[in-house]
């Protein structure tokens, strides 16, 4: 949104390159961050049940990180503006080193619990300080496809993690899975330290209020991503239950699908969008996206499940990180670690609602008599909505915003 409105007011400086050091070494600390969050997310599911929890106990685990995440976002944000961006960075990613150890040890619910919480805190700042220290770095008319190349490491990781973890605890044990994330963790702490400083960025007095906590430029990106998180949420998160209910299996090949795919995808709206406009790719994506949950909806064989994953890799998998540009564009660079925790505000909110929604809809539907696989389809279409609200909110925005610019040039010409 703002992004291109910069586009517009200035050339692109061609000659600007995304690549330096300390761009491959985030991408680096992202990949072994991202390889240990993957293999954490999904270890703690079995080792809850493991342990003897029940279906609802194993829900209170796995949310019990996002919950310590979005409670912990407003009071470090201010920190991302204020201190050290390495230090946070190397800091948040020891706490994540010290509760995949905690989880190697825990032998019950309650302890599981309590690492997952020390789990949230760390990454609570970890992934919103690594990606404002990369917005800080990167140049403004190459910040979606930056950004976009930047989260490929995240998609490998979502590709490797989760059958890496499950082999080690198959072949191995839990402890040993544990152990490897740790060993993921303590390798993204010490490349931590290979870092350079901007030395010459401006830096705020820590100061909590609602100005330093969220960034008000970042505050509609962040609105839509948190509403089609809610529905991404709830495609992942009951696709598999959808496609069994279906009579489909091997369903673990829409995620295979999804993530592969996501590793061109990205990269690729990435490039568009520098070139052509966020506007008219962010719009795309977010009809793909819509599209995509529009097949899930209909699908009843695994191929139409993989079909549906591939649009929707073009979709939500690309729109994401040209949310994510649009939040740090928009805000002052003295106010980025701010725009990018709005923007995780609004995905964790996302991701804690969102189940709850879809489930809602799809128990109503099931209790209205409804055959318990149509009731899935149905929610489906149903959380098609809040796609489409923002669609119509990127768009108004979009036009706000470019009648402002307007202004100030008519403003800037009478003068």
């Amino acid at each position: 949104m703002a992004q291109s409105q910069a586009a517009g007011n200035k050339a692109p400086d061609k000659s600007q390159s995304i690549w330096s050091m300390s761009f491959v070494i985030l991408i680096v600390i992202s990949f072994f961050q991202s390889m240990g969050q993957m293999m954490m997310n999904t270890l703690i599911p079995l080792r809850a049940y493991d342990l003897g929890a029940t279906a609802q106990v194993v829900g209170i685990v796995t949310s019990a990180f996002g919950i310590a995440a979005l409670s912990l976002r407003p009071f470090v944000s201010p920190a991302f503006d204020s201190f050290s961006k390495k230090r946070i960075l190397i800091a948040s990613l020891t706490v994540m080193t010290l509760a995949t150890i905690l989880y190697s040890v825990s032998s019950s619910v309650e302890l599981l619990i309590a690492s997952r919480l020390v789990h949230g805190f760390g990454m609570a700042c970890a992934a919103p300080v690594a990606l404002a220290i990369v917005g800080s770095m990167l140049p403004t008319e190459k910040m979606s496809s930056g950004i976009a190349i930047y989260g490929v490491a995240f998609v490998v990781a979502q590709c490797v993690g989760p059958a890496f973890a499950l082999w080690l605890m198959e072949s191995a044990s839990f402890k040993c899975a544990f152990l490897a994330a740790t060993a993921m963790l303590t390798s993204a702490c010490i490349i931590a330290l290979l870092l350079k400083e901007n030395r010459a960025e401006k830096r705020k007095p820590y100061k909590l209020s609602l100005a330093s906590m969220f960034a008000k430029q970042a505050i509609v990106p962040a609105i839509i991503a948190g509403a089609i998180t809610v529905t991404f949420a709830c495609v992942q998160g009951f696709v598999v239950i959808f496609g069994n209910l279906q009579g489909v299996g091997s369903m673990g090949l829409y995620f295979t699908v999804y993530a592969a795919l996501m590793v061109g995808t990205r990269p690729l709206f990435g490039i568009l969008s520098d070139k052509v406009g966020s506007n008219i790719i962010i719009s795309l994506s977010l009809i793909l996206f819509s599209l995509s949950v529009l097949l899930v909806a209909r699908a009843d064989s695994l191929v139409d499940f993989m079909v549906a994953a591939a649009v929707g890799a073009c979709g939500f998998g690309s729109v994401s990180p040209l949310l994510q540009s649009a939040c740090i564009v928009s805000a002052p660079a003295e106010c980025r670690g701010a725009a990018v925790n709005t923007y995780f505000t609004g995905v964790d909110v996302g991701f804690l609602v969102g189940p709850v929604i879809g489930g809602s809809i799809a128990s109503a539907f099931t209790e209205a008599g409804v055959a318990e696989a149509a009731s899935y389809s149905y929610m489906y279409y149903v959380l098609i909505i809040p796609i489409l609200a923002a669609l119509l909110l990127f768009l108004i925005n979009a036009r706000v915003r470019s009648r402002s610019a307007c202004m100030r040039a008519d403003d800037d010409i009478s003068m």
